[in-house]
């Protein structure tokens, strides 16, 4: 938590706008929710690799939702604002992902390599959202890595 509440630092990222950390929380529950669509479409099809391809993308979305709560909660310290709803969310992906048989193990790795590449960002904003600099990295495939050592 404190590598998450750094990163923020480290952006002048510390006031808490709630439209903004609402709009950055749905956008990645979104992605998750497109994950598990794909998912369900390619278990109907019995399709290992739409499979995998679907768990990547659930469990990317999971952890980048799992980052922007991290830092909305640092933001919002001090402000006694209820983010509890944001926790059941969260609670539910993690739920979701052990249904499709992904370890906490997985999560855990997917969420340091999402932390990663986030370190890997420049500083600049956009629409109050931190650009990807020429270091960034996409975490997806070090999450593929995990799940197919599983």
């Amino acid at each position: 938590m404190l590598k998450v509440a750094k990163w923020n630092f480290d952006r002048n990222n510390t006031n808490f706008d709630m439209e903004l950390e609402i709009n950055m929380l749905a956008e990645e529950a979104q992605e998750f929710k497109e994950g598990v669509v794909d998912y369900l479409n390619a278990i109907k099809g019995i399709d290992k690799e739409a499979i995998l391809n679907a768990k990547v993308e659930m469990v990317d979305a999971y952890a980048d939702f799992a980052f922007v709560y991290q830092g909305t909660l640092f933001k919002a310290l001090g402000t006694m604002v209820d983010l509890s709803g944001v926790l059941v969310t969260l609670d539910y992906m993690e739920a979701m992902l052990k249904d499709a048989n992904i370890s906490p193990m997985v999560m855990d790795s997917a969420f340091d390599a999402v932390v990663a590449a986030n370190e890997a960002k420049g500083t600049q904003k956009i629409d109050g959202k931190i650009q990807k600099g020429d270091d960034w990295v996409d975490p997806k495939a070090r999450i593929r890595m995990y799940l197919e050592d599983v």
